[in-house]
């Protein structure tokens, strides 16, 4: 039998409770890689306080991911060639994120959908 394999991309949600993507992908994979990326476009125009919190908030997820007996991949770039490059790496049959439905976020999602 096919093991699944998903990827699941962390954006802005960065929670591992009440997470819809999240909760459907590790129902149906058999293997499930979580992943943040951090986008330089979006550092660029962030202020040092907006991504020192950010950064806060990745640790604590992924203290959280580890504390579930998992682990979170960090990546920096254009989202859509890394998140491509990891799923073809960890041969993903799977790649799941939460919607967002802000201006940058839409365009941003339909990128990676064609690269993927």
């Amino acid at each position: 039998m096919t093991r699944l394999r998903a990827l699941h991309w962390f954006r802005s949600d960065l929670r591992v409770r009440d997470n819809a993507a999240l909760r459907a992908a590790a129902a149906r994979a058999d293997e499930l890689a979580c992943v943040f990326v951090f986008d330089p476009r979006l550092l660029a125009s962030a202020g040092a306080p907006r991504v020192r919190f950010m950064v806060d908030c990745v640790r604590r997820l992924a203290r959280d991911l580890e504390a579930r007996g998992s682990h979170l991949l960090l990546r920096s770039g254009d989202p859509k060639l890394e998140i491509a490059r990891l799923a073809r790496e960890g041969r993903a049959d799977l790649v799941v994120w939460n919607r967002d439905y802000g201006p940058f976020a839409t365009r941003r999602d339909a990128a990676v959908e064609r690269e993927l």
